[in-house]
């Protein structure tokens, strides 16, 4: 293994760990031995010469590291954010028992567009959130690590309506979502589209299996005007935040949408 591929690998390993929150590691006394090693000079090599004036080193300077959710900026709203998409919803159920529309949020320049299920509200629930404070949060840490802007993401729902908790929306009522979802996708015209959950995973692919069967492999839908787009299943952060040990799966399927978005063999590559 070369040079370049250790510290890639070690790169994607430090950006894993960012993302599952591990800020520290254990201080063991292997790692200690590891950072106060220095190799001893070769024999052959001349002391230098003393010099005239001896200085102290000056001292390294240490700053904090910026938390990585605190550098991704929040793009620009869209066309789609407001009202224009809004007008465009049939009415259903929904609308009499909706908490609010929120029709997604995002950049003006879309490669891709996550889509999630619906944002359920609670009594601490951001207005501004889509999917929610902390599943946005970790949104923001994923896109970062793979050195996606955000200014080429657009988050949204498939179901465009906030619900109150144990609220949940009837068949005929998802049915009228995916097709205004549809119209979303087009406005938009992403590159490919990212689907979280196993509500918008079965409903954009038309599949009925299981997210663990749906996940991790590329599919082509069929938009309302006839053009197709790549269209990749994973978990929902709300998910992974109750179960970290999907959060592997989970960056391997991101890995997946980086190659074929950007051109990477690996993130960090």
């Amino acid at each position: 293994m070369s040079k370049k591929e250790i510290i890639t690998d070690l790169y994607n390993l430090l950006q894993y760990h960012e993302i599952l929150g591990i800020k520290e590691y254990p201080d063991r006394e292997g790692l200690q031995d590891f950072l106060a090693y220095q190799a001893e000079a070769p024999a052959t090599i001349p002391s230098p010469p003393p010099q005239a004036v001896s200085r102290p080193p000056k001292a390294r300077e240490y700053r904090p590291v910026t938390p990585i959710a605190t550098v991704v900026k929040e793009p620009a709203p869209t066309k789609t954010e407001g009202t224009d998409l809004k007008k465009l919803c049939a009415n259903c159920g929904l609308q009499t028992r909706q908490q609010a529309f929120v029709a997604g949020k995002g950049g003006k320049q879309v490669r891709l567009l996550v889509v999630g299920g619906w944002r359920i509200d609670g009594n601490e629930t951001l207005r501004s959130a889509v999917f929610g404070a902390e599943e946005d949060l970790m949104l923001a840490r994923m896109f970062a690590a793979m050195k996606l802007p955000a200014a080429n993401v657009f988050v949204t729902n498939l179901v465009k309506c906030a619900l109150r908790v144990g609220d949940r929306p009837e068949a005929a009522d998802i049915d009228s979502c995916l097709r205004l979802l549809h119209r979303q996708i087009e406005l938009l015209q992403p590159e490919m589209v990212c689907v979280m959950g196993t509500l918008a995973a079965r409903k954009v692919l038309g599949k009925p299996h299981s997210l663990s069967h749906l996940r991790g492999k590329f599919y082509q839908i069929e938009l309302l005007k006839g053009q197709t787009i790549p269209v990749l299943a994973t978990y929902h952060p709300s998910y992974l935040l109750k179960n970290d040990e999907m959060k592997r799966p989970t960056w391997e399927d991101l890995q997946k949408v980086a190659t074929r978005l950007l051109g990477k063999k690996r993130i960090g590559g």
